[in-house]
C-alpha cells in the first residue's frame, strides 16, 4: 500500500530544528551607525606583499572595504597588532567598544596569498580557489557567531566581504544547537544574524555569481534539518513520525511529492531483506520517496539511496542506526 502524504502548512512539527532569525542580506550596514547589531564578526587576512615572506613582517588587514570609516579601521588594526594577532586560520580576537559596536570578533582567515592560490594558482580552477575562499568564509562566520553568542550578543553581522554564501552558511552551521528537549534555563540564546558589508566588485579573489547570502543560509538550514532528525531520539523520531516530519517540511512545493510506503507494498516488491530489518522493531516500517520534479525536460533521473533502521533496546524505546 502506498500513499501521498500530504501535510498541512500550518502543523507544527514535534520536534523543529533550531533555527536562527535572519535579516534581510539587502539592508546595507554602516559601522558606526548600526542599531540593530550589538556585534559584528569581521575578517581579517595576513597580507605579506611588498615585504619579505616571512610571518614577522606581514600586515594583518581587513578583508570588508564597505561600511567601516579609516578611524575605526585603524583602531581595530591597533587593537590587533597589539594582542599579538597573527590572523591565522580560525584565530578569535574579541573586541569592545570599539566604532560604536558593544562586541567586534576579528577571525583569521588565513594569509591573503592563500585565498589567492598561492604558488598553486595556475593547478586551480575557478570553482576550486572558489571553494577555498568559501570554506574559510565558513570557517570565520561561525567561530565569529558562536564565540559572540557565548558572550551574550543577540543581534550579529556577519562579514560578507569574501563569501556572502560562505559566510551565511557558515555561521548558520555554527550557531546549531540541538537543545529542544533541554530545559528552557539550559538552552542556547535565540541569536538574529544579517549580513554586514559588501562583497567586493572584483578583486583577485574568486566569487560566485550564483551563490549568494541566501543560498548559504538555504544551504546551511538542510543540513541543520538533517542534523535534527538524525539527533532526535529514535523513540521521538519512528519511522511514521519521520516520513510526517518530511512531509511538513517539503509542504506547498509543487514540483516535490512525499510517497510512503507500508510493509504491505515491500512485501508485494519482494524487499525480503529490508523486512528482515524491520521486524527487529515493534514500530512499523515506512519506506519513503521523494520526488522532486524541477529538472529539465528530457534530463535523465538522478537518485540517492539512505536507511535508516530502528532496534529495540527496551519494550518500549527504539535507537537510529
Amino acid at each position: 500500500m502506498s500513499y501521498l502524504l500530504r501535510v498541512p502548512q500550518t502543523r507544527r512539527l514535534l520536534y523543529p530544528f533550531p533555527q536562527t532569525r535572519v535579516r534581510s542580506a539587502l539592508a546595507r550596514r554602516h559601522f558606526i551607525n548600526t542599531p540593530t547589531y550589538d556585534a559584528i564578526v569581521l575578517n581579517a587576512y595576513a597580507d605579506q606583499r611588498g615585504a619579505a615572506a616571512s610571518a614577522a613582517n606581514a600586515t594583518i588587514e581587513l578583508s570588508a572595504t564597505a561600511d567601516l570609516t579609516p578611524q575605526t579601521r585603524a583602531d581595530i588594526l591597533d587593537r590587533l597588532s597589539a594582542s599579538g594577532a597573527k590572523a591565522k586560520l580560525g584565530e578569535v580576537r574579541v573586541l569592545y567598544n570599539i566604532g560604536g559596536m558593544k562586541q567586534v570578533a576579528v577571525v583569521g582567515i588565513g594569509k591573503r596569498e592563500e585565498l589567492e592560490g598561492g604558488k598553486a594558482r595556475k593547478q586551480l580552477t575557478e570553482e576550486e580557489l572558489e571553494g577555498r575562499v568559501m570554506e574559510r568564509a565558513r570557517i570565520a562566520a561561525a567561530i565569529g557567531a558562536k564565540t559572540l553568542r557565548d558572550q551574550k550578543a543577540k543581534n550579529i553581522g556577519i562579514d560578507v566581504s569574501i563569501s556572502p554564501h560562505g559566510a551565511a552558511e557558515g555561521a548558520r552551521l555554527g550557531l546549531y544547537s540541538f537543545d529542544k528537549l533541554k530545559t528552557p534555563s539550559s538552552r542556547k540564546q535565540d541569536v538574529t544574524i544579517g549580513a554586514f558589508s559588501e562583497p567586493p566588485a572584483r578583486t583577485t579573489l574568486p566569487s560566485s555569481s550564483t551563490l549568494a547570502w541566501d543560498t548559504g543560509l538555504a544551504y546551511a538550514s538542510s543540513q541543520n534539518l538533517a542534523r535534527s532528525l538524525m539527533e532526535t531520539p529514535a523513540n521521538l523520531m519512528t519511522p511514521k513520525i519521520f516520513a510526517e516530519e518530511v512531509a511538513y517540511v517539503l509542504a506547498g512545493l509543487d514540483n516535490v511529492d512525499v510517497i510512503v510506503r507500508d510493509q504491505e507494498w515491500v512485501q508485494q516488491q519482494g524487499m525480503n531483506a529490508f523486512l528482515s530489518v524491520a521486524r527487529g522493531s515493534q514500530e512499523p516500517l515506512r519506506f519513503l520517496e521523494i520526488h522532486y520534479k524541477g529538472g529539465k525536460k528530457g534530463q535523465k533521473p538522478l537518485g540517492f539511496v539512505g536507511k535508516a533502521a530502528v532496534s529495540p533496546s527496551s519494550p518500549r524505546l527504539t535507537w537510529p542506526r
